[in-house]
């Protein structure tokens, strides 16, 4: 990609469980801007929205996963921060689970050197989905608050860069 479109910034999308491990090989492959997704970091709110890491050999399951998640998360952040990396965190809203930690993610977020937040309605991709989209008011109203601590993306239209794995490839248990 760098060879055809030299001018363009390299950007990488994850959900950061990995990135303390690669923060390095990803800075010396020109990577100078990274999103992840970061839904929360309470691991009781985190356990409902990714109750499950698949680690290959082994799956960690709610609280437990949540946290070691979370550690991940926040500690990948800071160290591609240290890189000078920039960092935009895309979080999804998902009404009565994770909306009322919003400025409290976002004020975590902007201690730990993100430099931009993306705050993100649920999408409900299968009808038989329980989880329902919050209404764009609620969305606008959370960014705003949230701008106190961290400025909000808000050109994003909604997409699956949140999903984790292959198209098309369905993933055991649900694991991250």
């Amino acid at each position: 990609i760098k060879s055809h479109y030299p001018s363009h910034p390299l950007c990488l999308c994850t959900n950061g469980f990995l990135l303390n491990d690669k923060i390095q090989e990803l800075f010396r492959l020109g990577i100078r801007v990274i999103s992840i997704t970061i839904n929360g970091i309470d691991p009781e709110i985190v356990r409902i929205l990714q109750p499950c890491i698949d680690l290959g050999d082994v799956a960690l399951m709610g609280r437990t996963a949540a946290t070691k998640l979370i550690e991940a998360q926040m500690s990948g952040l800071r160290m591609a921060v240290a890189a000078g990396i920039f960092v935009k965190v895309n979080t999804v809203l998902v009404e009565g689970i994770n909306d009322g930690h919003m400025r409290v993610l976002a004020r975590s977020l902007a201690e730990a050197g993100a430099g931009i937040m993306n705050i993100m309605p649920v999408a409900s991709p299968h009808s038989r989905s329980r989880l329902i989209p919050p209404h764009k008011e609620k969305v606008e109203d959370l960014r705003w608050e949230c701008e106190a601590y961290l400025p909000q993306f808000k050109l994003c239209r909604q997409c699956r860069s949140d999903s984790a794995g292959i198209p098309g490839q369905i993933r055991k248990g649900g694991c991250l």
